[in-house]
């Protein structure tokens, strides 16, 4: 290792992940040209792209220093260790830092389920995740593979800046298990999120992995992401109809098999097939009920794509200020909430903002945006369906 230069350091770092080099591009958010030409001595990584390798390939705090110096050239750096294992272990939270205070107060013995109750409770997400992490490690310490793996599932939801490092190592525990069902239900909901932020080309890689699996096992994936994700890749190309099949197919299981959620989820995605295809009054009746239905459930983020769909309808429909305000309170909404939107859905709502602004101006188009963050929930769902 110590003979290694960097370039050929990273590439059989990488290999030993069981990533190629689009899919390291997209963990630290760089090009794949630029990974190419790291592992092939062309160049050299900024400090800001070297601190992203570190996190994804989980290189020790005390190790980072000689990662840097490595990383610009100086081989006679510590080298961080690779080996098989490094797939398998887990980002952590600072293991210095406080126990978050819900559990200092908690009386007694600290149980897992008193953990994940404790961090189902809590309204702060850093607390959340904190809770979930200390949930993990008990797991780990006890040797319970099968509730790590559901924790790393909970985690990558609420944290959505690690998401894919979590979900892959539950992934290798669903492997590690041999549970072929959650591997194949896990491997699309992994290919769902990865059409979301634009990478077609993995997605589809996980997406066809996840198919084969229920083939083999001989079961429906019908409650699954795998359907909902074909279907917004056949809206990305622009193929309508196939969409609208995708998504109605997937709609009706749920809807038979009693998950509420999947059903309505998939329920709005048909209103952003409706507006894509230019059908405003099917658009606005969809968004419109699944706004209602949303609420019902108290799913906040729910509301807030919904209310994104209207913002979409109202700036086609030739009122910006309104399309304004709504894009104004989802983006104050999502802050409070910690739900960033996905690549896609972030372009789509520039999209939008761009031509509210290009028609209201500045001034006014600024004055809106203010407005719509001030609005409650529940005064932002009143005034996008009286303009509705």
């Amino acid at each position: 290792m110590a003979n290694d230069s960097f370039g050929e350091w990273l590439r059989r770092r990488r290999r030993a992940s069981g990533w190629t080099q689009k899919e390291l591009a997209f963990r630290i958010n760089c090009s794949t040209s630029a990974i190419r030409k790291m592992e092939a001595e062309q160049r050299r990584p900024s400090a800001q792209v070297i601190e992203r390798l570190a996190q994804a390939f989980e290189i020790p705090l005390s190790e980072r220093k000689a990662f840097l110096r490595f990383a610009r050239g100086d081989w006679r750096a510590i080298l961080p260790q690779s080996d098989e294992a490094a797939t398998l272990r887990v980002l952590r939270f600072d293991p210095h830092s406080p126990l978050p205070q819900s559990m200092m107060d908690f009386p007694g013995t600290i149980r897992v389920d008193d953990l994940l109750r404790l961090a189902w409770e809590s309204p702060d997400v850093k607390e959340k995740l904190a809770l979930l992490q200390h949930a993990l490690d008990q797991a780990e310490a006890q040797g319970d593979v099968r509730r790590q793996l559901e924790y790393l599932w909970q985690l990558g939801w609420l944290d959505q800046t690690n998401r894919f490092v979590y979900w892959e190592q539950a992934l290798a525990r669903a492997r590690l298990l041999g549970d072929s069902q959650a591997l194949a239900s896990g491997l699309s909901m992994v290919g769902f999120f990865l059409v979301l932020n634009g990478d077609l080309d993995s997605a589809q890689k996980y997406l066809a992995d996840s198919s084969m699996l229920y083939q083999q096992l001989q079961l429906k994936p019908v409650t699954s992401h795998l359907i909902s994700a074909y279907g917004q890749i056949s809206l990305i190309r622009g193929e309508f109809e196939k969409a609208r099949a995708y998504l109605q197919k997937h709609a009706r299981a749920s809807l038979e098999l009693g998950s509420r959620e999947n059903y309505l989820w998939s329920y709005v995605r048909l209103g952003y097939v409706a507006l894509h295809e230019g059908n405003l009054a099917e658009a606005r009746s969809i968004f419109s009920e699944s706004v209602q239905e949303f609420r019902k459930d108290k799913s906040t983020i729910g509301v807030v794509f919904a209310l994104e769909g209207l913002a979409g309808l109202l700036q086609q429909a030739g009122d910006p200020a309104q399309a304004t305000r709504l894009i104004g309170w989802a983006d104050s909404t999502r802050e409070k909430i910690s739900d960033t939107r996905p690549i896609l859905e972030q372009a789509e709502v520039e999209r939008i903002r761009a031509a509210c602004l290009g028609a209201l101006g500045e001034i006014s188009f600024s004055e809106a945006c203010e407005e719509g963050k001030k609005l409650s929930l529940d005064e932002a769902i009143a005034s996008a369906l009286s303009n509705g």
